[in-house]
């Protein structure tokens, strides 16, 4: 009697722990999903570094073909402080549906990066203030920059403050150019569609 109720409280708690790994299984894969969902002729503000540049001409034109508009305000070599502090009238005045922001690759290239968690603080709640949804494109998979995994830390811990959505594309397979950090023209294309796609309710890896 005593073993048979033993292995009844073996088999619960087994139950137990799949059950648990089954919601958790079903979480993640519900993570994946976009939270936001950009409606058709949706209006996009893009801003950023030289990856939203690059970011931009394949955006615009899925922007254009769903009858929506773009505002790329990518900068060439801009970080997380240079941004902290601008100026998004522009952006508030163009009264988008979502807010792209993709930072981290300069900032992936600093001695600390971790020290401008508090400019990433600043920054974040500037955008917030403007009530639009945020959604942070987080730099591709970094092999010449180590301390990009600093900055995905940093995007994690200010995401248990501030609500923004992470796209991860760390996850993703790119092509790139011989920096091993811009994407080929055909790699911004594969990039942008993926992300336009998870936008509009799809899923990715």
């Amino acid at each position: 009697m005593e073993a048979r109720t033993r292995n009844g409280i073996f088999a619960t708690l087994v139950l137990a722990v799949v059950g648990l790994g089954g919601v958790a299984l079903a979480w993640l894969a519900r993570s994946r999903r976009s939270l936001v969902q950009l409606p058709q002729r949706g209006r996009v503000a893009l801003i950023g570094d030289s990856l939203a540049v690059g970011l931009a001409s394949p955006l615009h034109k899925l922007t254009a073909s769903d009858g929506g508009a773009l505002l790329p305000l990518g900068r060439i070599s801009t970080t997380i402080t240079m941004w902290a502090h601008g100026d998004f009238s522009t952006v508030a005045a163009f009264a988008p549906d979502v807010i792209l922001v993709s930072l981290g690759t300069n900032d992936a290239a600093l001695a600390r990066p971790q020290d401008e968690q508090r400019q990433l603080e600043i920054l974040l709640a500037s955008l917030t203030r403007l009530g639009v949804p945020i959604v942070w494109i987080d730099p591709p998979e970094l092999p010449t920059l180590p301390r990009s995994a600093t900055v995905r830390w940093m995007l994690d811990d200010a995401q248990r403050v501030h609500p923004f959505e992470r796209f991860r594309s760390d996850t993703l397979m790119i092509p790139r150019q011989g920096d091993q950090v811009h994407p080929t023209p055909a790699g911004y294309g594969l990039w942008a569609a993926t992300l336009w796609a998870h936008l509009h309710g799809g899923s990715h890896a």
